[in-house]
């Protein structure tokens, strides 16, 4: 057994004699005594037998585990090294200044998410108020597109369901609304749009319309509102005439 696991050093008279003391010491520890009287005799001479096992027959196979054991060892005292560092060995207490400077950095951060909420809302007003304010363009259309599909009139013209687009550009994509703003004699301002319709049976129409403004600045009353064919036979529908 001993030549199998170091066949490349002689065994030698000292390493049997050896083995043979360490196989009577354990039967000697077998026997009925006290523990007490025992056991730092054994414990003793167990060390010496080993060291000198060692000397002969050379390093034991789990030396290799120790040493990796003991660089673990070695790691983990050197995180803990860096983590007190970076305390500055005060024990994970903050100083004065550290105190001062920790709370500036918060009052900068909240400055900036106060900041951005407000933008974020002031945006979103203007986006509400351009899409669903009724003296908006996309109001002004809305209202207008409206008033076209409840007529029943158009309906019969062109045809359920109607759809409505702004100008169409060469490669047929959809653009919103034309519109023009212009002011008469009297400091009034006016609103000229123009949209098309589009019905079930295929055929389209052309949508015009005007719009006054208020005394409180917006377009909310219909000056006329007309749909005219674009296909023969030509014919004007008109939903509201105020002129």
């Amino acid at each position: 057994m001993l030549s199998r696991l170091h066949t490349h050093k002689p065994i030698t008279m000292e390493f049997v004699a050896l083995a043979v003391g360490v196989k009577n010491m354990q039967r000697f520890t077998n026997r009925e005594m006290s523990t007490k009287q025992v056991q730092y005799p054994v414990q003793m001479d167990v060390q010496g037998l080993s060291r000198k096992l060692l000397r002969v027959a050379g390093p034991p196979c789990w030396q290799p585990c120790r040493l990796q054991m003991r660089k673990a060892e070695d790691r983990g005292r050197g995180r803990r090294e860096v983590v007190e560092s970076r305390d500055g060995g005060t024990g994970g207490q903050l100083t004065t200044g550290q105190k001062v400077v920790e709370a500036g950095k918060d009052v900068t951060y909240l400055g900036i998410v106060i900041f951005g909420v407000g933008v974020m809302g002031v945006l979103f007003y203007a986006i509400g108020r351009e899409l669903f304010s009724g003296g908006s363009i996309n109001g002004i259309y809305t209202d207008a597109m409206n008033r076209c599909k409840d007529n029943e009139e158009v309906k019969v013209a062109l045809g359920t369901p109607i759809a409505g687009f702004g100008e169409e550009t060469r490669r047929g994509r959809r653009r919103h609304p034309a519109y023009t703003e212009y002011t008469d004699d009297a400091g009034m301002k006016h609103l000229r749009m123009k949209f098309y319709l589009k019905g079930g049976s295929g055929r389209r129409a052309t949508v015009h319309l005007e719009v006054t403004e208020n005394d409180r600045g917006k377009y909310d009353s219909f000056r006329y509102l007309f749909v005219q064919l674009d296909a023969y036979p030509h014919r004007t529908m008109i939903i509201q005439d105020n002129r």
